[in-house]
């Protein structure tokens, strides 16, 4: 059986340096939020990278909870 939802990922969300802690990426985060709410979407996930985890303070101002840890391996090495 397989099961569609209807989930919106967020793969990657950066502001530059020299462009922070000017409400930039509030702004972005909450127009993206608001765009995907509109086409009636039921979860939000938000994927951030290793080494990167200052930023759970900020997204969990908007009611992300972390939920979900991912190991990758290269088989090719």
């Amino acid at each position: 059986m397989i099961k569609f939802t209807r989930d919106h990922e967020i793969d990657s969300f950066y502001v530059k340096a020299k462009y922070q802690k000017r409400q930039i990426g509030k702004m972005l985060l909450e127009k993206s939020l608001n765009w995907i709410k509109s086409k009636s979407v039921e979860k939000v996930i938000v994927n951030i990278s290793t080494g990167n985890e200052e930023v759970f303070d900020f997204y969990s101002r908007y009611g992300f909870k972390p939920r979900l840890t991912q190991l990758k391996m290269d088989t090719n090495k």
